[in-house]
């Protein structure tokens, strides 16, 4: 009997993602001193992205696990997301999701995977448009995307 396909991978990124990224020259990629995030791993159009899990997030580019007592969510963070282009990069060590969320995630993986590409495309399509930019600006300004424009197929003309 085949083992059914898993279809979320939990990880966090490595300490030679942060090496390779510093935060003088990524600012809005998420990081945290004290311990790493913890990213959901997915394959979209043959890229492999990094979705942070994060506990405090304020707008609505993301999918919420639960709502915060000071209005802010826990959830999947997409305007946080990086794109993973070494194997290096990925943490498989002392992964820890809570149960609630990852039955929650695991449950609606369709509906987070869908909500994540249809970002990934707006966000793609608004940097290819010159015309959109003014108008995507204010939703993707803290997008970690911008910092992957040459994976993403995404050349900047002036």
């Amino acid at each position: 009997m085949n083992k059914p396909k898993k279809t979320f991978t939990f990880a966090r990124l490595s300490s030679d993602f942060y090496k390779e990224y510093p935060q003088s020259k990524y600012p809005e990629i998420e990081r945290k001193l004290e311990r790493p995030y913890l990213v959901l791993l997915v394959k979209i159009k043959g890229l492999d992205f990094a979705i942070p899990l994060r506990s405090k997030i304020k707008h609505s580019n993301a999918f919420f696990t639960k709502r915060n007592i000071d209005g802010t969510y826990r959830g999947l963070d997409y305007s946080k997301t990086v794109v993973v282009t070494k194997t290096n990069y990925i943490d498989m060590s002392k992964v820890f999701i809570r149960n609630d969320e990852y039955k929650l995630l695991t449950n609606r993986s369709k509906i987070v995977l869908s909500r994540f590409s249809k970002y990934v495309e707006s966000y793609i399509q608004s940097q290819n448009s010159p015309s959109n930019n003014d108008f995507y600006r204010k939703d993707y300004s803290f997008s970690t995307l911008q910092y992957f424009h040459k994976e993403l197929g995404i050349t900047l003309t002036s």
